[in-house]
């Protein structure tokens, strides 16, 4: 990436004290994110998704909590920030759109309101003001009529209308960085690529980076530029989206693509299951590879935990493959004495 990246994320590590010991649920990520650029965070449900959302916009306020690390947005550092600070910031520069939209909106009041109190929560405008952009941003999610939507409670709605007001009110304060956890999955196969299409849409009239968060493979490469692969806590594996669809490299990356059925070729009589379960958050601080008792290709350097490395933008922590593109640079060409 040319330009300096629009967050910076570098040695991650979320962790709760608990009665039995220190549970590490995201233990040392790294990434960035670009202006305009939309990732993919996929990965089975307690790899540690959405604590890591929960804690680029502040929103972990258990006391038990431990972040270490840092979290670099617009070039400051978020981690330590104040909670005044972090307040202004969150639904301003940065918004969330969590993945049931009936526990996100307050059921009491009309969905004009809630919109409506967001704007005006960060900006200096009146209700007037407020109130159009408010009709304009219903108007932009696809919404035919807005004014009778806005006069309207979340239970009168349908759950895509809901998820698309949920999107309108993330996005009324023109946010740089759009955090999406799996706003899709609740959702029937229709509405779903409507909601993906309008995704697509609000990078190009919005200009807003977005993570989207997902344990569906499949959704995350119909908008995903690029793909972050978690598990037990850790980046496992990153890269462009056609990198990680054409030719995964992690055995667990490559375990999720097998897990979905092809559209073309020989149907599969049974689609393929990882054995086993992920780990538990007390022991992923433990040395060694978190996806070892489960991947087939372990051996003996998998009792240590492989870094995060490669060549360009695909990277991989596995030993295996590390080991395989060390032979192939020493039996290259170039290196031949």
């Amino acid at each position: 990436m040319g330009a300096a990246p629009l967050l910076d994320v570098r040695d991650l590590s979320i962790s709760f004290r608990t009665g039995r010991g220190l549970a590490r649920v995201v233990d040392g990520i790294s990434f960035a994110i670009a202006p305009k650029e939309i990732v993919g965070l996929i990965g089975e449900s307690g790899s540690g998704k959405t604590m890591t959302l929960m804690s680029l916009i502040g929103l972990i306020d258990d006391p038990n909590v431990v972040i270490e690390g840092s979290i670099r947005f617009k070039g400051r550092e978020l981690v330590g920030m104040k909670k005044s600070a972090l307040r202004t910031m969150r639904g301003n520069d940065m918004s969330i759109v969590f993945q049931d939209p009936m526990t996100a909106l307050t059921p009491v009041l009309r969905i004009g309101e809630q919109i409506e109190e967001q704007i005006r929560a960060h900006e200096p405008v009146g209700r007037k003001a407020a109130h159009r952009r408010a009709m304009d941003l219903l108007a932009a999610m696809g919404i035919a009529d807005p004014a009778a939507v806005a006069e309207r409670y979340p239970h009168q709605l349908s759950g895509g209308m809901r998820q698309r007001v949920c999107i309108a009110m993330a996005l009324s304060c023109r946010p740089s960085l759009l955090l999406a956890d799996e706003p899709t999955t609740a959702l029937d196969v229709t509405v779903q690529a409507q909601i993906l299409d309008l995704i697509r849409h609000l990078r190009m009239e919005f200009g807003s980076s977005i993570i989207f968060v997902s344990h569906d493979l499949g959704v995350v490469a119909e908008v995903a530029d690029r793909i972050v692969v978690m598990y037990g806590g850790t980046i496992v594996e990153s890269g462009t989206t056609e990198d990680l669809f054409v030719s995964p490299s992690h055995p667990y990356s490559q375990a999720l693509k097998a897990s979905i059925l092809p559209l073309s070729g020989v149907r599969p009589k049974r689609l393929w299951s990882i054995p086993g379960g992920p780990p538990s958050p007390l022991m992923t601080a433990a040395s060694g590879c978190a996806f070892a008792p489960r991947c087939q290709h372990r051996f003996d350097a998998c009792s240590e935990r492989p870094p995060l490395s490669g060549a360009g933008a695909h990277l991989v922590a596995c030993h295996l493959v590390s080991g395989r593109r060390q032979a192939d640079e020493a039996s290259s060409p170039e290196r031949r004495p």
